[in-house]
């Protein structure tokens, strides 16, 4: 936020659902989750309130 970024809550199981998307393995990765997040905004922006 200090260097200017917008900053939005996901509610883990929200994200633990969007991550079942791209794999059924059901392991946390940092990398995995980043992309999912991306991707979920990138394709379903218009389900995402924003400021």
């Amino acid at each position: 936020m200090d260097a200017g970024f917008l900053v939005h809550a996901i509610n883990p199981k929200q994200l633990d659902r969007l991550r079942d998307r791209l794999t059924m393995a059901g392991a946390k990765d940092d990398r995995l989750d980043a992309f999912v997040l991306a991707d979920a905004l990138k394709t379903d922006r218009r389900l995402y309130r924003f400021p």
